[in-house]
């Protein structure tokens, strides 16, 4: 992690009338804190009562709050008539991941009647560290939009949290959730939660982007996990490529628990899609999990934000329009962790059919523009969505709907495939067919 170096604490002027007494302990001028929190000790003493609360103020936003409620024994003999002095102490952390180059916090106590006494001010700067400076500095903002996953995204933040590159932000966008997800992000000091109606992922991406402030983004969906050195990695890799849009790495799987699970061997070389992308993300998206990419925000200021019409393949859209417009990077790193479990959108055939087939059939005119083997790679690619992919998972689910008579599944099934996939559809018709003749059959006796 970095180092933050306190750089002024200056004691707010007594309130006579409010207080007996205040100070501020911790910290002191000259002190350098590592990792990822500043700590502040002190003590306060109401005049009519105790004080309920210490807050720690950066800008307009209480980033911390606590009881001051650590014993004091000292406060006794300082204040003798007061039978509540010894329980004046306070002691807290604050983040300080991902704040500017320089911050100042105001620390001040909370009175029963809710009034705020000033107590003090606390102003920072960070050193860059080595990793740091590579990179000049740069604010790297992780979105993690999050939609009745609340049991996971305490993990997903810890992730963002723990990593090597420690100057981000962190932007939760609470996608009209009905669980707990505002309280879990309210957990991790510092991070950012903004409420919004439930519009879906690629809206609540789009509102990520517009409410962060980094030069480079990360997207993280709040059931996956980033790894220690992922931003560190992706922040090399896109150094080692200046003309990228944005660079992509590699994930592993893991189940719901957040226990490993096998990971296929990734069988496409980043010297292979490094030749043409475009072409190759014709045929398929060989980006399985959108935390392993990391972006320049000025690529957002060229071909806008993610596309919600597109459905839940918003991502796969994106890549292939920055593609064949702009170069892209891989790398061989791994830096992500994709959690696998019953509500993934990957396992809905035909919720993925219909997106995947109509990303792809977008790219028509472009493909076609360009000639040959683009028009062969985007045939290719619609043809394995169709018939090796979820085109075929989905003739399976509705030929099963059948079978157990749920013909509300089956009649939606049915009309995906009609539009996405007609051979399917045709497939299934003629299950549909021999079933038919079979039940009149027995029920004729012939």
């Amino acid at each position: 992690m970095g180092l933050v170096e306190v750089i002024e604490v200056t004691r707010a002027a007594r309130a006579e009338d409010l207080l007996w007494e205040a100070h501020l302990d911790r910290p002191v001028v000259g002190s350098r804190h590592g990792g990822d929190a500043l700590e502040i000790m002190g003590w306060v003493v109401g005049r009519d009562g105790p004080v309920v609360a210490v807050e720690v103020v950066q800008g307009d936003a209480v980033v911390r709050r606590v009881p001051p409620n650590h014993h004091r024994p000292d406060l006794a003999a300082a204040f003798p008539a007061v039978s509540y002095a010894t329980q004046g102490g306070f002691r807290l952390r604050v983040s300080v991941l991902g704040v500017q180059p320089e911050v100042v916090f105001e620390v001040r106590a909370v009175l029963g009647d809710q009034r705020r006494v000033a107590l003090g001010t606390i102003r920072t700067r960070r050193l860059w560290r080595e990793e740091e400076a590579r990179f000049g500095g740069a604010l790297v903002s992780v979105i993690i939009p999050c939609y009745n996953q609340a049991h996971f995204l305490g993990e997903a933040l810890a992730s963002v949290l723990g990593q090597t590159y420690p100057h981000l932000e962190v932007v939760v966008i609470d996608d009209g959730s009905t669980d707990n997800t505002g309280e879990v992000a309210a957990r991790y000091p510092g991070v950012r939660c903004i409420r919004q109606s439930n519009q879906g992922r690629a809206e609540a991406r789009n509102a990520g982007l517009r409410q962060s402030n980094g030069e480079y983004l990360a997207f993280l969906d709040a059931d996956d996990r980033l790894l220690p050195e992922a931003l560190e990695t992706g922040l090399a890799s896109l150094a080692a490529h200046p003309a990228s849009g944005f660079t992509s790495g590699r994930c592993r799987f893991i189940a719901a628990d957040g226990s490993p699970l096998d990971t296929p061997e990734f069988d496409v070389p980043v010297s292979a899609l490094a030749r043409d992308p475009y072409l190759a993300l014709l045929e398929r998206c060989h980006i399985w999990a959108g935390s392993g990419v990391m972006y320049r925000r000025s690529l957002f200021e060229a071909v806008g934000g993610f596309d919600p019409t597109v459905g839940v393949c918003d991502d796969y859209d994106l890549y292939l329009r920055v593609t064949r417009d702009y170069p892209v990077s891989w790398h061989d790193g791994v830096v992500s962790e994709y959690r696998k479990h019953g509500t993934n959108t990957t396992q809905n055939p035909g919720l993925m059919l219909r997106s995947q087939v109509t990303v792809l059939r977008r790219q028509r005119q472009y493909a076609g523009e360009r000639g040959g083997p683009y028009a062969e790679a985007l045939r290719r690619g619609i043809r394995q969505t169709q018939r090796e992919y979820y085109g075929q998972f989905l003739v399976d689910e509705v030929q099963a709907s059948i079978h157990s008579r749920r013909w509300g599944s089956a009649l939606y099934g049915l009309s995906v495939l009609l539009r996405y996939h007609p051979q399917g559809f045709w497939q299934v018709a003629q299950e549909v067919k021999r079933l038919l003749q079979s039940t009149i059959g027995q029920r004729w006796g012939t």
